[in-house]
């Protein structure tokens, strides 16, 4: 006979004793009331299930502690407050979890002053909620919660829109600010204690003679055997919260305590244990690979970690009540957050841009105010009309939304960003670390299209044209018409960053060919703006001279100095273009260096002979312009570096420039001295830096070239007959695309020669004439 399941006093709370579901009263708005939990028989749970001996059972055996958790129950009183009168409290900081998770019962007594009062009325919560609220203690005598999933009534809009607007002042105001990192088990409980004791020790160590001790003085000791353990803690949920930032910046570090499970550390712990990892990292990228212990390994591979940046942003947030403009915060989050990793999460959409409200200073009389009466897609073009320069913004055309409802079809207009979704615009890219530089590495130059103000400033708004279309009417120019494009560049993963920066440059220059030789046959939509396309010879002239610095347009102009840090790529990164645009040499990615072949398949032996054919790769400089007579020729100028190729016919030969491959006369040039071991190791180190940027720069997107031979990188669904646009104030083209109701933003753009404002004097002077694009 089957043994019945036994009764729990849970099960007697829902039965017996349930008055029925909690109906929240209302609270006052004008006194800026709030909802205060107090739990009630905190001390009962102790006795059993968290005793020393049951302990560990209960962290490890799930069956174990939810047998037991049931023998007990969380009674709570749920009290009204004046916000500026409220008792001392903790404000808790926590995800909710899935909503398909099941809801764990709350029982809120219906005398609370009576302990012995056996009447409830019920709330359910999410399991992560009810685990702090069973697990957190009490601190400094302090008996008071605030919890959002209760103490907010989530069906009741209207309060929900006016509780989330004064929620910075309701965790500002707190005592203490708790980061609930969830329920612990035996091998959290270890890395915490390890965490705490490791940052102690070294800070009475550094402190010896009271000496000041900073952040960027604490290192991970080779004692630390808990790095798989702190990898899977920057993997937690809780650092993409979107609510998380606004919680820990409205608060002074001093005052956040960080709880996992039983164990609590203070939030300086946590900051300057992560910062530890950071600098040992940077320290270890000065030793050889093949040098590096599988400790030292281990700290590198966590560092350079998606999880790790994440966890560092929100660990950063700690501004200590400090503001910025949302603006500001928003484009902190694509750099950081979108493009590092898949955005932040919320269950509900528009919580990704409220969540950031009270962390800004509004700079206009008019601020947004949370209004969850609205739908999600009013929210995204309400932000996108106040800062239209999100418009450059874009999603990943592959992506999928991560957070909220993820199959909903919002109908967003082009030129207003979904939030729920990745946004990794096209002129942005992520690098990889060098010399242990893991953060900062985003930004593709200083993008300034044309130099038209620091805002562009839209000509009307059409909320909607009764078909459910809004627009935004702007004023730019049409740069040119795309008249072809190439492949959608993609990585193999067999394949090395060397082997796949040349065959995306092959891409490139093939491309570039077929724009200069381009005819007009171009599609009829592209002819009907021929007032705007039809000053060929301007735009010709312009885009000649971007391409003879065509090698920039693969990695977007970026570079990287000797420390790790980005700039604009230096013209020594030409030479590396030429490696790739060259046909790959004979010992081409051989990796060692002891026989005269560096790690790019460079020739540390001479290049010149005894005056008569040079060896390849050679390199010559131009003494004097030269203009082409026939097709196949180079054009160079006095100055210019040509690579050698090989010998065409008695005083020419073949050789490379700038990507393209040519003739040349030979009385034209001068050889140039053999380089040195050392100039051919920097040289190595360039060609491999150059090839990782582009890798990074160039996946999933593709090349184009414009009808008068500008070339540009975009998301591959622009195509053919889709027109290239500046407007002042943008700082990157955009790609549009007309149909019969208007025009669409297909992609923004990296075009190279007009980056940093060189069409500036051309537009200024009226050699191109402002249009108004009406955008849906």
């Amino acid at each position: 006979m089957a043994e019945e399941p036994r009764s729990t006093y849970e099960d007697v709370c829902l039965g017996k004793f349930l008055l029925g579901r909690y109906q929240h009263l209302a609270l006052d708005e004008e006194k800026k009331e709030v909802r205060l939990i107090k739990v009630l028989t905190r001390d009962i749970m102790e006795d059993r299930l968290f005793s020393k001996e049951a302990m560990p059972k209960s962290e490890e055996d799930d069956e174990f502690r939810l047998s037991n958790e049931r023998t007990f129950v969380i009674k709570a009183a749920i009290e009204h407050h004046p916000l500026e009168s409220a008792p001392p409290y903790i404000a808790l900081s926590y995800t909710w979890g899935s909503p398909d998770e099941p809801k764990r019962p709350v029982f809120v007594q219906e005398n609370p002053d009576d302990p012995q009062d056996e009447r409830f009325h019920l709330i359910e919560v999410p399991e992560n909620l009810f685990q702090a609220l069973r697990q957190v203690t009490p601190r400094d005598g302090i008996v008071h919660i605030w919890a959002d999933a209760i103490c907010i009534n989530q069906a009741d809009k209207q309060e929900k829109s006016w509780q989330v607007e004064q929620m910075w002042d309701i965790y500002q105001k707190a005592r203490y600010v708790y980061m609930w990192l969830g329920r612990g088990v035996t091998i959290t409980n270890k890395l915490m204690d390890m965490m705490q004791s490791t940052i102690a020790e070294q800070f009475d160590q550094l402190s010896e003679g009271n000496q000041a001790v900073k952040p960027d003085q604490f290192r991970v000791p080779d004692s630390f055997y808990m790095l798989d353990e702190f990898q899977k803690l920057a993997e937690n949920g809780y650092w993409t919260r979107a609510w998380i930032r606004q919680e820990i910046s409205s608060h002074e570090a001093d005052s956040i305590v960080v709880v996992y499970g039983r164990r609590m550390i203070h939030f300086h712990v946590l900051l300057v244990f992560h910062t530890a990892i950071k600098n040992s990292a940077q320290e270890i990228h000065q030793i050889p690979a093949i040098l590096r212990t599988p400790h030292q390994e281990a700290i590198v591979r966590l560092a350079s970690s998606t999880a790790f940046r994440i966890m560092l942003d929100a660990l950063g947030s700690s501004l200590g009540g400090e503001r910025a403009r949302l603006v500001h915060i928003l484009y902190n989050w694509v750099r950081k957050i979108y493009l590092w990793g898949d955005g932040v999460q919320a269950s509900d959409p528009r919580d990704l841009i409220y969540s950031l409200f009270w962390m800004t200073n509004w700079r206009d009389d008019k601020p947004m105010r949370p209004d969850y009466t609205v739908s999600t897609r009013k929210v995204y073009i309400d932000v996108a009309k106040r800062w239209p320069n999100l418009c450059t913004w874009r999603s990943d055309p592959l992506s999928k939304a991560v957070s909220g409802t993820q199959h909903e079809d919002l109908n967003l207009p082009s030129w207003v960003p979904d939030w729920r979704r990745p946004i990794r615009p096209a002129h942005l890219i992520k690098l990889p670390p060098w010399e242990g530089c893991n953060d900062v590495q985003y930004s593709a130059g200083s993008m300034l299209a044309y130099s038209g103000g620091e805002t562009v400033r839209p000509l009307r708004f059409v909320d909607d044209d009764g078909h459910g279309r809004s627009y935004i009417h702007m004023e730019g120019f049409v740069l040119d018409a795309i008249a072809d494009t190439g492949p959608t560049m993609r990585r193999d993963s067999r394949v090395s960053p060397h082997e796949t920066c040349r065959k995306f440059i092959a891409v490139l220059d093939v491309l570039g060919v077929h724009a200069s030789s381009s005819d007009d046959s171009m599609t009829t939509s592209v002819d009907s703006l021929a007032e705007d396309v039809s000053n060929l010879s301007l735009r010709t002239r312009h885009s000649t001279t971007a391409d003879r610095a065509r090698w920039q347009l693969p990695i977007l102009n970026v570079g990287v100095d000797e420390n790790g840090w980005l700039k604009q790529a230096p013209t020594s990164y030409e030479a590396a273009y030429d490696f790739f645009s060259n046909p790959p040499p004979k010992d081409d990615l051989i990796t060692t260096n002891g026989h005269g072949v560096t790690s790019s398949g460079l020739s540390t032996t001479t290049t010149t002979t005894n005056n008569k054919t040079p060896k390849p790769s050679a390199r010559f400089r131009a003494m004097v312009n030269y203009t082409p007579s026939e097709p196949d020729e180079l054009e160079f100028t006095r100055g210019d570096i040509i690579t050698f190729i090989s010998p065409v016919y008695k005083n020419w030969w073949k050789g490379s420039l700038r990507g393209k491959i040519g003739t040349f006369p030979k009385s034209h040039v001068e050889a140039l001295p053999d380089l040195s071991p050392e100039e051919l190791q920097q040289l190595d180190t360039t060609i491999s830096r150059y090839a990782d940027i582009c890798v990074a720069a160039c996946e999933k997107k593709r090349f184009f070239a414009t009808k008068s031979g500008f070339l540009g990188l975009a998301f591959p669904n622009v195509c053919a007959g889709d027109f290239v646009v500046v407007f002042p104030g943008l700082k990157v083209p955009l790609v549009l695309r007309r149909d019969e109701w208007g025009y669409r933003i297909v992609s923004d753009a990296y075009v190279q020669g007009v980056m940093d404002g060189e069409l500036h004097q051309a537009a200024k002077g009226g050699e191109f004439e402002l249009r108004e694009f009406g955008i849906y």
